[in-house]
């Protein structure tokens, strides 16, 4: 090879330097609040003239005129934004990732306004080779931005650790990266147009669309369906002004090389026409050759080392040069490739028609940039970005091809890994709720082309919690993975399982023809499920219930299914575990009331809406009152009162009945302890526990607080308690019961005869009293098999030395019945109704109790 042509190749390396980068990918007339935040240039900001400008505030202005609606555009910072929109302070923001939790509060667009992602960048004099050069170091990101919590999920999952530092605004983050407070800071990769002073790095992430949004109970929710169809509209007409002004604004999509092309080629013809003059004139200008000289092997020098492989070829594509890194990222060394075809290196699938794609672009433009599959020369095929430059000589014929390449296999394995954690459910290895919500959308688009049914089965474990309790959460997690194991042998390859949640499954089913097709594989599961699971060593059972919803009977929404789906499970479970519902409507009903009333109650407390009634118990052979039975009342928007039976479970579910139970028993006690100042014989309080407030470990506490507190006696306070709560956890219950009696309480067990009780078990509990239930006493006087038993249960009682009293007394001939069988006492609508306090302390100034019936 003779020395022009050397000069030659060199001066095609220096030609060959490629620089990467990627580019941005109401209604009616009423009033409308348009938030913008101020510090994101050239997406929003304020412009020297202190107004709202960028590419939102201009785009939105043109729709909204349109519409010929009033706006005004409000001043926002990002860390403000979801409060402001929440409280109705802003109507409408622009761009917002779409997140399940934003969902639930917020109202999304149908249609986007542009893809983007998240972007990490760094101070200009900062070096950065890889992800591994964030290890340890301070990376800012701004409050509340889903890109900050996606990029901490990605560095955490990649077990890298850093020092998060949080910023209220992104013009902060920015300055604090300016000034190398801080390494880097991660945003939205659009906000990061309008900066300066920056190292934009090419590690991004959670590629996701931005919507408008509105708050999901605001007024705005039409007024932004009509702005998703005028955005759609927008973009799909290239000529729009969408176009226009996203061009204005953030810049048409370009090859960030080109802008380098004209001066390197600039440098090279110099380079060329120095070099041919001084070959010519060597003695006059030999300290210029060798300056020139020097300046090609300095930069034959940097081609060598770049980190990009280089490949240059002659204008039949066949190899005469190539750099190190290419020697490393292909497996050949350069005398293994020299005089060979460049196309021998491609993957076999498809090479030809890359190659003649690649050739009919750089005729047109004199360039191409693409991927490709390669082959290195263990013959493993991976992926390459190819950035492809025809090399002209002086008469404008092809001479050259420079091929500059990036290995981008870690850049796949890590999209395939970020995928997997988008997608999958890392704990059962099935897809989780976003994969399959992806699928459920395309199955309800078959359904609607094809007239096809889709069943969405939601299936959760019954007593899950009780086996993590039992055997640990190892045995808990690995139970879930064989579950899921166990559903996948159930279901066709057609259908999806996927991981819910905690320990619900979803079930995707499609092709399904008939309701009984449905039962079939419901039944198959059920019976599967009951079947043991060896785990550790031991065998452990569960089952579980199954709600069942389909598309487009159910709903004609798609995306309602699911949920369907989940409320008939769970009412499947509260009617019996193991078994399956379909969705009834008349249940959604009811459950959108229930979630009403449990809204209401949730400020019930605050708004002096629980009230606490009396029945007085009244002694049969004494003829006088002797205690009384606190009971909860609901005032509902204190104009209507709600009995115990609609609101008491809802209370329980919750868990408000802790809160409520506690007001309960503070009211009573210090209403008791003041009329019994002025009575001659005291009262006693009887209060009711439900099994919830059971569960609260500072039960036995609250109640030693209130007595203190209240100066009620203990000696006067009876709590009851069902024979279901006795018998739900009894060593639990026992401790509970003894710590009350040491605390002179005496304990009733209320409803007696309806449960399931021991009389073994009801004999080691520290009991006072049994109380005879209503259903009981009622036919009494007609119905000798019920007198029979109010009989034995009294008897029962004077074995074990226990007080009765018998509840839902009504007439004078039970009164007879019971007080000639021996029972003390009694209580019932006889004696008086439930009432309030001021209504207690005039019934016990009456000489007859039975004529104050309230």
């Amino acid at each position: 090879m003779n020395k022009r042509t050397k000069i030659l190749n060199i001066s095609l390396f220096v030609f060959s330097l490629a620089f990467f980068a990627q580019n941005l990918f109401g209604e009616g007339d009423q009033s409308v609040n348009f938030a913008f935040i101020t510090d994101t240039p050239p997406i929003s900001f304020i412009n020297d003239s202190g107004e709202p400008d960028g590419f939102l505030v201009e785009l939105f202005s043109r729709i909204l005129n349109e519409f010929h609606v009033e706006y005004q555009f409000v001043p926002t910072d990002y860390g403000d934004l979801f409060s402001k929109l929440e409280s109705g302070e802003i109507d409408i923001y622009g761009a917002l990732f779409k997140t399940e939790s934003r969902q639930k509060i917020f109202y999304f667009g149908k249609e986007s306004i542009s893809g983007g992602w998240g972007q990490l960048f760094i101070n200009r004099q900062e070096q950065y080779e890889s992800i591994q050069s964030l290890t340890n170091k301070k990376i800012g990101m701004v409050v509340g931005d889903e890109i900050g919590k996606n990029f901490k999920s990605f560095m955490d999952a990649l077990e890298i650790p850093f020092t998060v530092v949080e910023y209220t605004s992104f013009s902060s983050l920015i300055n604090d990266v300016k000034s190398n407070e801080i390494y880097g800071g991660v945003i939205y990769n659009s906000y990061l147009l309008g900066a300066e002073d920056i190292k934009i790095t090419p590690t991004v992430f959670s590629p996701e669309p931005a919507y408008p949004v509105t708050s999901i109970t605001g007024p705005h929710k039409l007024l932004l369906d009509r702005i998703s169809l005028r955005l759609s509209d927008l973009k799909d007409d290239q000529n729009s002004y969408y176009y226009s002004l996203y061009s204005k604004w953030i810049g048409p999509h370009e090859n960030p090389m080109e802008k380098y092309i004209p001066s390197i080629i600039a440098v090279i013809l110099t380079v060329l026409i120095a070099t041919a003059f001084l070959l010519i004139n060597r003695r006059i200008l030999k300290k210029t050759i060798l300056k020139r000289t020097s300046e090609l092997e300095q930069a034959s020098t940097i081609l060598e080392n770049s980190l990009e492989g280089i490949v240059i070829t002659d204008k039949d594509l066949i190899i005469t040069k190539v750099n190190r890194a290419f020697e490393k990222i292909s497996g050949y060394s350069g005398k293994e490739v020299l005089g060979k075809s460049i196309v021998e290196l491609s993957s076999p699938d498809g090479r030809i028609e890359i190659f003649e794609e690649m050739r009919k672009t750089i005729d047109k433009t004199g360039k191409w940039v693409g991927e490709t599959w390669d082959r290195r020369k263990n013959g493993v095929i991976f992926p390459q970005h190819k950035s492809v430059v025809l090399i002209r000589d002086k008469n404008g014929e092809p001479l050259n091809y420079s091929f500059v390449c990036q290995d981008l296999t870690q850049n796949r394995d890590l999209e395939n890994r970020l995928h997997y954690m988008s997608n999958y459910d890392r704990q059962t290895d099935l897809p989780n709720k976003n994969l399959f919500y992806d699928r459920l959308l395309i199955a309800g688009m078959n359904a609607d082309r094809e007239g096809n049914i889709v069943c969405v089965v939601s299936l959760g474990l019954d007593n899950f919690k009780k086996i993590n309790r039992s055997y640990g959460h190892q045995v808990g997690d690995e139970l879930l993975k064989m579950v899921g194991d166990r559903l996948k042998t159930l279901c066709r390859r057609s259908d999806t399982v996927s991981r819910y949640e905690g320990d619900e499954f979803t079930l995707l089913l499609t092709d399904i023809n008939t309701q009984e097709d449905i039962i079939r594989i419901i039944e198959k599961i059920r019976l599967e499920m009951e079947k043991p699971f060896f785990i550790a060593g031991r065998k452990v059972y569960t089952s579980c219930s199954q709600g069942i919803s389909l598309y487009p009977s159910d709903s004609r929404r798609i995306e309602d299914i699911p949920r369907n789906a989940n409320q008939a499970q769970h009412m499947a479970k509260k009617a019996r575990k193991g078994s399956y519902s379909f969705y009834r409507e008349e249940d959604d009903r009811a459950l959108k009331l229930r979630h009403k009333n449990e809204t209401m109650l949730r400020s019930a407390l605050e708004n002096e809406e629980i009230l606490v009634y009396y029945q007085p118990k009244f002694h049969i052979h004494e003829s006088r009152i002797t205690g009384v039975e606190a009971l909860v009342r609901w005032n509902r928007n204190k104009s209507e009162i709600v009995y115990p039976d609609e609101f008491i479970s809802i209370l329980e579910e919750s868990g408000l009945i802790i809160s409520v139970g506690e007001f309960i028993l503070r009211k009573a006690c210090s209403d008791i302890a003041e009329l019994n100042a002025s009575l001659e014989r005291p009262l006693k309080l009887a209060v009711n526990l439900s099994a919830v407030q059971f569960t609260d470990p500072g039960l036995v506490g609250k109640i030693r607080t209130i007595l203190e507190e209240t100066s009620f006696p203990s000696e006067l306070l009876e709590v009851e308690i069902t024979e279901s709560i006795a018998m739900n956890d009894i060593a639990s219950t026992m401790k509970i019961l003894n710590e009350l009696t040491a605390m002179k309480i005496s304990i009733a067990v209320d409803d007696f005869g309806t449960g399931y009780s021991s009389l073994s078990y009801l004999q080691k509990f520290p009991l006072s009293t049994l109380k005879i239930d209503k259903s009981f006493i009622d036919q009494m006087q007609n119905k000798e098999e019920d007198q029979g038993i109010v009989r034995t249960i009294i008897s029962l009682a004077d074995i074990m030395n226990l007080n009765v009293v018998a509840e839902g007394v009504e007439t004078g001939d039970q009164i007879e019945i019971l007080k000639n069988n021996r029972c003390a006492e009694a209580q019932g609508y006889f004696i008086s109704r439930p009432t309030d306090i001021g209504s207690l302390r005039l019934i016990m100034v009456s000489k007859d109790p039975k004529q104050s019936d309230n």
